[in-house]
Order: C-alpha cells, then sequence, then structure tokens
C-alpha cells in the first residue's frame, strides 16, 4: 500500500506503486502512473496524462502533466508526459503534456530541473541533463544527454541540442546546437 498522507487528493481510477510515497496536500488525477520509490513532497500536482517510472523525486509545487500554453490545445488532444527513472524535480517546475506529437512530452532518465525551470509541450530531454533555475524549453525542443542549461536559459522552440552542450546563463538558443559546444550571449554563439 503507497504511503499517501490524509491531505491527499488522488483519483480513483490513479495508479501508484506501494513503495511510492505522497506527501500533503497533492493532486493525483485519475490515469496517473507512479512508479516504485516515488516520491512526491508537498503540494504536487499530477494530471492523468503523466506516466512515471521509478524512484523520481517531485518536490513542492511541481506540476507534472499540465495543460500546454499552446492557444489551439483542446484536453481531447492531451498526449501523455511520460518520465523516465532517477529523474529530480525542484520545487515549482512545471511540464506541459504533449499536444500534436505522437510521442507526447517525454522526459528520460536522471535529469535534474532545478526550481522555476519549465518543459513545453511535445519536448524530448534525453538522459542525465541539468536544468539551472528558471531554464526553460518551448514546445518541440528535442534535447540530447548531459547537457547543461545554466539559470534563466529560454530554448526557442523546435530548437534541438547535442549531446555535452553547456549554455550560458541569460542565453535565449534559437538554433540548433551541435554536441559538445559551449554557447553563451543573447542571441547564443559559440564560445569554444
Amino acid at each position: 500500500m503507497p504511503d499517501i498522507h490524509p491531505s491527499a487528493i488522488v483519483g480513483q481510477g490513479a495508479r501508484i506503486d506501494s513503495s511510492a510515497r505522497i506527501g500533503p496536500f497533492c493532486i493525483v488525477e485519475d490515469g496517473a502512473r507512479i512508479g516504485p520509490g516515488c516520491v512526491l513532497d508537498s503540494n504536487v500536482k499530477v494530471h492523468g496524462c503523466v506516466r512515471m517510472g521509478a524512484d523520481n523525486r517531485v518536490c513542492h509545487g511541481t506540476v507534472l502533466g499540465a495543460e500546454p500554453q499552446d492557444l489551439g490545445f483542446t484536453p481531447d488532444k492531451a498526449r501523455p508526459l511520460v518520465i523516465g527513472d532517477g529523474n529530480h524535480f525542484k520545487e515549482n517546475v512545471t511540464i506541459s503534456c504533449g499536444v500534436k506529437e505522437a510521442h507526447g512530452t517525454r522526459i528520460g532518465n536522471h535529469n535534474y530541473l532545478m526550481n522555476g525551470s519549465h518543459v513545453g509541450h511535445d519536448c524530448i530531454v534525453g538522459d542525465h541533463n541539468i536544468f539551472a533555475s528558471q531554464a526553460t524549453l518551448g514546445g518541440h525542443v528535442t534535447l540530447q544527454d548531459r547537457i547543461f542549461l545554466s539559470g534563466m536559459v529560454a530554448v526557442h522552440q523546435f530548437c534541438r541540442i547535442g549531446s555535452h552542450v553547456m549554455v550560458g546563463g541569460l542565453t535565449g538558443v534559437g538554433q540548433d546546437v551541435p554536441p559538445f559546444a559551449m554557447v553563451n550571449g543573447q542571441r547564443a554563439r559559440y564560445i569554444g
């Protein structure tokens, strides 16, 4: 039996692994799936489109599977938000469900998203990426693996960022970034 705080609201159709913990004032909607060893701190909202793997930590105020910031969105168009294993979502992270792509929004394994980070609809995020505070992905962005997005980075929709990239703080990324690059500035430019 999962450890669910009495103040949490959990939909009858939610599937929560017996080893998961749901903290105070969390809301888990019908249809959501939460895997083994997951911990939801307090005031976390998990929408019904979420499919979460094992050992994820979700901190206070985070919203997973939110309606996308897409003017054409209607609830019948919602696609899943699929989250892998071992991710850590700090305070007030928001990740939208998918809307246009068959794959929905996907978060890989062992990513670390610091406070206030945002992942837009239909993004694909690989493994072992770090989002510093307030880093933001527009819709349809693809991140490969082991990328570091510094504080307040904004990545424009449809951009792709290759593996082992570092993006400097306050950078606006408006075009694709190849693997092993460092980019910085407004707009991003190669620095090494």
